[in-house]
């Protein structure tokens, strides 16, 4: 797309029109809001439990979510589109309070170190559950990546 249809004439040409405000508008608005959404959840978290190098990913919450939304996916496939979130929020939200539960204390160290165990424990039975349906995998793999392919300007 040239720059002078960009800033001048962009509503002359209908197929400038609908690149921008139809198919690359919408989905950079949504990476920006889902980005500034894991930020706040980083912030979060590491607030919650004192401790700044707290994150989701070692503290497992990242995998807890990975394992809820992978296994709705693959052994619930008619399941609604707009119930995978929450069952990701749902599987996420449990990891964290299992983790709470296993640490016991607010020592940073401790809270770490079983939040890796539980993450590896979490990534390996996601991984479980993808080899073990191979036929199944492309769902999950879009799920897991983030993909914004479906994303459009129509509400």
């Amino acid at each position: 797309m040239p720059w002078r249809a960009l800033l001048t004439d962009w509503q002359a040409g209908r197929e400038h029109y609908y690149v921008l405000m139809e198919y690359r508008l919408p989905r950079l608005l949504l990476a920006l809001f889902v980005g500034a959404a894991l930020a706040v959840a980083g912030v979060l978290i590491q607030g919650i439990v004192r401790n700044p190098l707290a994150s989701p990913d070692i503290l497992g919450v990242n995998h807890a979510a990975s394992l809820a939304s992978v296994g709705a996916l693959l052994l619930m496939p008619s399941l609604p589109v707009m119930v995978l979130p929450l069952l990701a929020f749902a599987g996420g939200m449990a990891g964290l309070i299992l983790l709470k539960m296993l640490a016991k204390t607010h020592q940073p160290m401790k809270l770490a170190l079983t939040g890796v165990a539980l993450s590896a424990c979490w990534a390996s039975l996601t991984d479980y559950l993808m080899l073990s349906r191979p036929q199944d995998v492309n769902n999950a793999l879009l799920w897991l990546t983030g993909s914004l392919w479906a994303v459009t300007g129509a509400l």
